[in-house]
């Protein structure tokens, strides 16, 4: 099992949730949660993260820095454009926050070709 998905069962257990209620929740089917648990996802998308971060009560970017899309804090610290970048998106709304997360994956995709 993956770190994101040890992560979510982890999270589940505390909150006392199993795959059909956070489904429930989160807007998502069974189906998607039970790829994400078992691992047959390898990083869930990040309007799936946005959903689940709302069903978990729990800050957007903290399910988008545990599934990798972002750096770990300690990565960021003595790093001022990158601790800036992440205090601008922090006060961003869900929607606008994926906004973004999806224009930087494009703009890096772009450049690795």
């Amino acid at each position: 099992m993956g770190t994101f998905a040890k992560w979510l069962v982890t999270e589940m257990q505390r909150q006392e949730l199993n795959q059909s209620r956070l489904a429930k929740k989160a807007g998502l089917s069974r189906a998607t949660i039970k790829l994400i648990v078992d691992q047959s996802t390898q990083k869930p998308e990040p309007d799936t993260l946005g959903k689940l971060a709302h069903a978990l009560d729990l800050p957007v970017e903290e399910l988008m820095r545990r599934a990798g899309y972002l750096p770990s804090r300690g990565a960021i610290e003595g790093n001022t454009t990158m601790a800036r970048l992440i205090q601008v998106a922090s006060e961003l709304p869900d929607d606008e926050l994926e906004e973004l997360l999806y224009i930087a994956l494009g703009k890096r995709d772009k450049r690795r070709k």
